[in-house]
């Protein structure tokens, strides 16, 4: 038996109790929060969708519905859950901070789901604890001093009075320059806590600002030591960034580009290539986010850092320095390859991977990478495979399964879940297309099962690491090939297929949304009347009239968004197939 998330069970609780009182979902919206507006969020609870959720997120809907703590506290037991202690701490110390910044995001996205809003607070207690803890830091004494102070003993001992005087003087200078340092950390530390404070305010300029001016108190005294402040701060950026749904790039991309202009960098190699390489994969991300013209922009940007990172490599370097740079590099060209439609880019790109392998490969060393460099191997090649024509070049495909079938098994090597999830992911996607490539309906049928497999093995893998995007776009190509096996099947499962194909376009949708991801939110919508579509003509089948509506309702929206971007040929598609829909339901459908 499935356990039950904690969201699972509250829901049903919730649930339960509504049903209890002979309420709908809008008529509990409208009493418990005071808006119908909030049903969504009802919905998402009852229906699940937040596995999580914190119960101070949804205080006025337990209060008026009468939930007990023991009835909470139950739902934990059920689903064997723990609650989160940074969201815990930060309710318990700073209430009224989490909840203004509750209310001031409810504020500014009125159409949030639960999921977001419970998302957002979660990384907000995280920053505030982190903020705390930070504050609570002393610092560590020099060795420095006492070195000169035993060299000054030693040579007064042997009657070297002008040595034990020099020694004593910079020992004395030292621990001047080490008293004001050492308040300038103090202030510096200080500026840091202020910035986090802008950025929980949402001031992201102010925030930047203050912690740039936090750097330059050091930089007098140990610029070295500024630009590893500066580093960690935008590397931390960067990590919440990748695993967040929506993100600004802005800070880390500021503190690394300082970072690149102090001359400690400058004229450190290693430091160099290290900032060089940070800066690509920032700017990878940004460019991710971007649609229309400006992802080439940024896909340019990339590849430059990347190029560099790679040149500025000293010799006799760290290999995981050099490996690193590489793999940037190499994700990189693909990504150019795609967006410039350059099979060379392509062969390029695998050309830097397989080096990179190969550095792997020699050194007997850094296992930990060699997942990620089969993984981008197989990305370059599933790249070159598409560019090409994808049928007509079998050996890249090969290749590219090969490349991430290697990827699963580095990751298991090392117990990297996350490699492991992204080369499953990777792997369902060639899988499902390689079922649309060969003629026999068996092995076909065996391809689509095994891509739904590796599907759902990733969709296990990103929410332990919490990697919103990466899990929605698996539920996306999982949606993908449950559709087409819902079409192609011959024993009745055919409506099975088609009902978890939709929960999986929903369910991306709901993070990839209008918003954030327009171009693929419209994909989305367009194959979710693609399925209603289908379905309204299958034989036996007594809901055409509600299949009706909703292929018209989501087309209509894909449409919509396809014009807004300017994708007129998509919008177009959407509505020569809406057309010709409309005109079988009135001859055929009906009555």
């Amino acid at each position: 038996m499935i356990p039950q998330s904690f969201g699972q069970a509250l829901g049903k609780l919730i649930y339960e109790k509504r049903k209890a009182l002979g309420l709908t979902q809008t008529q509990l919206a409208e009493d418990a929060f005071l808006s119908p507006g909030r049903v969504r969020r009802i919905s998402e609870l009852e229906n699940g969708v937040v596995a999580n959720p914190h119960p101070k997120t949804i205080d006025p809907l337990i209060i008026f519905l009468g939930i007990q703590e023991s009835e909470i506290e139950e739902c934990a037991r059920i689903a064997r859950s723990n609650p989160d202690p940074d969201l815990d701490s930060a309710y318990r110390e700073a209430r009224n901070l989490i909840e203004a910044i509750a209310h001031q995001f409810e504020h500014d996205n009125p159409d949030t789901s639960l999921a977001v809003l419970d998302e957002f607070l979660r990384s907000k207690a995280r920053e505030w604890r982190t903020l705390r803890d930070r504050i609570q830091t002393s610092d560590a004494d020099s060795g420095q001093i006492k070195d000169l102070k035993t060299k000054a003993k030693d040579a007064l001992a042997n009657a070297r009075f002008d040595d034990a005087d020099e020694y004593l003087a910079n020992a004395e200078a030292i621990q001047q320059e080490n008293k004001a340092l050492k308040e300038v950390r103090k202030l510096a530390q200080l500026r840091i806590t202020r910035a986090g404070v802008s950025y929980l305010a949402g001031n992201i300029e102010q925030a930047t600002a203050q912690y740039l001016s936090a750097a330059d108190f050091i930089v007098p005294f140990d610029e070295g030591e500024a630009v590893e402040m500066l580093s960690d701060i935008a590397w931390k950026f960067y990590e919440a960034g990748r695993r967040s749904i929506r993100f600004d790039f802005d800070i880390p991309i500021a503190l690394l580009t300082r970072a690149l202009q102090t001359t400690y960098v400058q004229e450190n190699p290693e430091h160099l290539s290290k900032t060089y390489f940070r800066l690509s994969l920032v700017y990878r991300y940004v460019q991710h986010g971007a649609v229309g013209d400006s992802k080439q922009k940024w896909s340019d940007i990339t590849t430059e850092y990347a190029q560099k990172a790679v040149e500025a490599l000293p010799k006799g370097g760290h290999i995981s320095d050099a490996i690193s740079a590489k793999l940037s590099l190499g994700n990189a060209l693909c990504d150019r390859a795609y967006i410039l439609n350059s099979p060379q880019l392509a062969e390029e790109a695998i050309r830097t991977l397989k080096d990179a392998i190969l550095d792997v490969d020699d050194t007997n060393a850094h296992g930990e990478l060699r997942g990620h460099a089969y993984n981008s191997l197989g990305g370059a090649a599933k790249a070159l495979d598409q560019l090409k024509g994808g049928d007509s070049d079998q050996e890249s495909h090969d290749e590219a399964i090969k490349a991430f079938t290697n990827a699963i098994s580095s990751a298991e090597a090392v117990a990297d879940i996350e490699v492991w999830g992204i080369a499953h992911s990777n792997l369902a996607m060639l899988l499902s297309k390689k079922a649309t490539l060969v003629e026999e309906k068996h092995i076909a049928h065996f391809y689509r099962l095994r891509a739904i497999g590796s599907f759902l093995t990733a969709t296990e893998a990103y929410p332990s690491i919490y990697l919103p995007r990466p899990y929605a776009q698996c539920h996306l190509g999982l949606a993908g090939v449950l559709y087409d096996h819902a079409t192609k099947v011959e024993d009745g499962t055919t409506e099975v297929y088609l009902h978890r194909s939709l929960a999986s376009y929903e369910l991306a949708a709901n993070i990839l949304d209008e918003e954030s991801e327009p171009d693929t939110w419209a994909h989305i919508q367009m194959e979710i009347g693609r399925i209603h579509m289908f379905h309204a003509q299958l034989e036996g089948v007594e809901t055409q009239e509600y299949d009706y509506g909703k292929a018209t309702s989501h087309l209509e929206d894909a449409a919509r968004v396809y014009n807004q971007l300017g994708s007129k040929e998509m919008a177009s598609h959407c509505d020569e197939a809406l057309a010709k829909f409309k005109e079988y339901y009135q001859s055929h459908l009906k009555s």
